[in-house]
């Protein structure tokens, strides 16, 4: 998948560029809304491109429960969107 260029499949990302989801906690401690809006829009400042015309809502959405599941814990993972 995209993510996994940049974040690497361990989740773990790349010093000094993709953010790193298995050390830095505070990541996924965003709401799906914000991590959606990161997906869709990108964050410019940290070089992460935007994905909106690239993948339906639904892959981003899928995306979004594919991090919590595989890197957040229950003190971090608010309750899923739907």
């Amino acid at each position: 998948l995209f993510c996994a260029a940049c974040h690497q499949a361990d989740g773990r990302g790349t010093k000094g560029g993709a953010a790193n989801f298995v050390d830095d906690k505070t990541r996924l401690a965003k709401s799906d809304e914000q991590l959606m809006k990161a997906i869709a829009q990108g964050v410019e400042m940290k070089g992460m491109p935007a994905f909106g015309s690239t993948l339906p809502k639904g892959q981003q959405k899928a995306g979004v429960a594919y991090l919590r599941a595989a890197f957040g814990d229950a003190q971090t993972t608010p309750p899923p969107l739907d």
